[in-house]
């Protein structure tokens, strides 16, 4: 029993040579190395990513990361087209500022070099200034754009006169600088699918602030009568003519030149019938101002009136007729029974101009042509197709009551009426002009032959 128990211990001895000394009674221990530790990491990671738990959590954070992708990027075409533009403006510098207009040759620089030494006030804008401030984008727009012309109507005359005689050549590169300028100072308000209300731009119950007086909110009747969204697209119209209503259009024979446009717009349903000749026949678009129904509608308050108001939408079947409906809250049930008898004839289609692109739209003008009263609803117009049409001819924008050659001129081509108005009517014809130097549009200032 003893001689067993010592065996026992004598088996169960620590040998006094341990692993670590000289003598190794035991195995050595394994080495710890780099690749070893990669092999164990590698075999660990599959087994913790072969668990189910674990493909279920990788798979929602690939939902999230995609989610997130797709929510930041563009939406639309607008705002893929807009991102493009707004990179083009921050890396450009203004290049109008170096580069003469294409209109304005040295021949135009020489007729009128001696009229220029002799006169103080009139400064030519052929080419943009170059801007040595910080401004936003409208304060850049207003800068570059601000028209400069004599103050003196005969002085401008002999300039107009010698402007006329030469031959106006597009310049696109120009051009596409001032669509870049105008979004930008536009901003998000006075983008172009927000030209017209719509239901996308509106919603039901929502408060309108109409930009002369007063507000309201949306009814549900209201808003389902509006389109669902934007009825056009941008630069759908190669070319577009504007045709407005002076009466320096009588003579002119403008009409072929103005119907040979894919779209043309016309204002406050200005006759066409017995005028073809001068102010072609053709219309895609038209406006009505709300003292027009009145005076020459007399608000349609009776049967006789709708009777009238049709008669002369037949001359613009098929056209659209855009309405300030969100002027003030004088005018608005006035202009809302316009479209509901428009819509009922069948004739045209009424479009209601949203107040928020208008009011975006006159104030840019007013910082640009330095002004404080509203401006026309030709300007408007004018200025919100520039997403609409590729090149753009201007027609009968007339603020002086004589001709170039001295005839004088009824305000309207189709009434004789000698019109006065709050809207600053010559400083707009400088901002169209000086855009016609510029080579971006094409403004005819008279006879057409």
């Amino acid at each position: 029993m003893i001689m067993e128990e010592a065996s026992r211990h004598t088996r169960c001895a620590r040998p006094k040579d341990y692993w670590w000394s000289s003598k190794h009674v035991y195995p050595d221990k394994p080495r710890i190395t780099c690749p070893s530790i990669s092999r164990w990491a590698v075999l660990r990671s599959k087994r913790v990513l072969s668990t189910p738990i674990c493909r279920s959590i990788l798979f929602v954070l690939t939902l999230m990361v995609l989610t997130s992708v797709m929510l930041s990027s563009p939406t639309t075409d607008f705002e893929m087209e807009d991102r493009r533009e707004n990179v083009q403006l921050r890396k450009s510098t203004p290049t109008l500022a170096s580069v003469r207009s294409t209109a304005i040759t040295n021949t135009r620089l020489q007729e009128v070099d001696e009229r220029v030494e002799q006169t103080t006030n009139w400064t030519i804008k052929d080419e943009l200034q170059p801007t040595t401030k910080s401004f936003g984008p409208a304060s850049v727009f207003a800068q570059k754009y601000a028209p400069g012309y004599s103050q003196n109507d005969s002085e401008l005359f002999s300039y107009l006169a010698a402007l006329s005689k030469q031959k106006w050549v597009y310049n696109s590169s120009n051009a596409k600088e001032f669509r870049v300028d105008l979004r930008a100072a536009l901003g998000k308000e006075g983008r172009f699918e927000n030209f017209i209300a719509t239901r996308r731009n509106t919603r039901p119950d929502q408060n309108i602030s109409f930009y002369l007086r007063g507000s309201m909110l949306m009814s549900k009747t209201l808003w389902r009568s509006l389109p669902r969204g934007t009825i056009y697209k941008r630069r759908r119209h190669r070319t577009c003519s504007v045709v407005g209503s002076s009466g320096v259009l009588n003579g002119s024979r403008c009409g072929n030149l103005i119907d040979k446009a894919n779209f043309v717009l016309r204002f406050n349903l200005a006759y066409v019938k017995g005028y073809e000749a001068d102010v072609g026949t053709k219309t895609h678009f038209t406006t009505l101002n709300p003292s027009l129904v009145h005076k020459r509608f007399n608000r349609l308050r009776t049967k006789q009136n709708y009777a009238d108001f049709e008669e002369v939408l037949k001359q613009f079947k098929g056209s659209q007729l855009w309405l300030p409906a969100f002027a003030s809250t004088l005018q608005h049930r006035t202009l809302l029974r316009v479209a509901s008898a428009a819509r009922y004839s069948k004739l045209v289609t009424p479009i209601l101009g949203h107040p928020d692109h208008y009011t975006t739209v006159a104030k840019l003008w007013k910082k640009t042509l330095n002004v404080t009263g509203w401006t026309t609803t030709g300007l408007h117009v004018f200025t919100s197709i520039f997403d609409l049409c590729d090149r753009i001819d201007v027609f009968g924008f007339w603020p002086f009551a004589k001709s170039l050659e001295g005839k004088t001129l009824p305000y309207h081509y189709h009434d004789g009426r000698r019109g006065a108005s709050a809207h600053s009517f010559t400083k707009e014809f400088k901002a169209i002009l000086h855009l016609h130097e510029l080579g971006i549009i094409n403004f005819h200032l008279g006879s057409c032959v």
